[in-house]
């Protein structure tokens, strides 16, 4: 594994250039939308990506989470969540670097055969691109790589991380076990661990 990377050296340029794209993008839909739906649809995730490009110009804190993790804890907290594959293959796409992202994963060692959206979220931690987080919350729900992607991920940016242990099978007690509120508890109390260490208001 690579040395973590410094927050001086992260690369920002890439997300912020693909949020203005994505701005284009959204400009440009917007009058030719046929549904508000579908304008709807576009304002929001725009609104989304701006909401993480002021997180960056402000210094605010950021916390990056895989799928099924609940963003509302984040929200609820003044933080800024940023969804981990998802928000990698959407910047990837408005910076259109897919060759840049995957050629940067294969020189790190990572198989061909591991799923792609799991080698650009990788990628965006390789290169430094992801906005440095305060925490990982990840958990290895829908495949196995959602679990070493988020591992990886928080070694190569030596950030803290919370993996949330789902069952595998859905059965009464796993049910009961992952909805527990003392779940939630711990994700709260390990932010407002990591951020009473960094000196930030909680």
């Amino acid at each position: 594994m690579k040395e973590a990377i410094e927050p001086g050296k992260l690369d920002s340029s890439v997300w912020l250039g693909a949020i203005k794209n994505l701005e284009g993008i959204t400009a440009h839909v917007l009058p030719r939308a046929k549904s508000t739906g579908e304008a709807s649809y576009y304002e929001l995730y725009c609104a989304y990506y701006q909401r993480v490009r002021k997180a960056i110009n402000e210094g605010k804190e950021i916390v990056a989470h895989s799928t099924f993790v609940p963003p509302e804890i984040f929200y609820a907290m003044d933080i800024v969540p940023i969804l981990l594959v998802s928000c990698t293959g959407a910047m990837t796409v408005c910076a259109r670097n897919y060759k840049e992202a995957l050629d940067s994963c294969r020189r790190f060692g990572v198989s061909n055969e591991t799923c792609s959206a799991h080698r650009i979220q990788m990628a965006h931690f390789i290169e430094g691109w992801f906005p440095r987080p305060v925490l990982i919350v990840h958990m290895g729900t829908a495949c196995d790589a959602f679990s070493n992607s988020g591992h990886i991920s928080k070694e190569l940016y030596g950030c803290p991380d919370f993996y949330v242990d789902v069952p595998y099978d859905y059965t009464e007690r796993g049910l009961k076990y992952l909805t527990k509120p003392a779940l939630i508890e711990d994700i709260v109390s390990a932010v407002s661990d990591i951020l009473k260490a960094q000196g930030a208001p909680t």
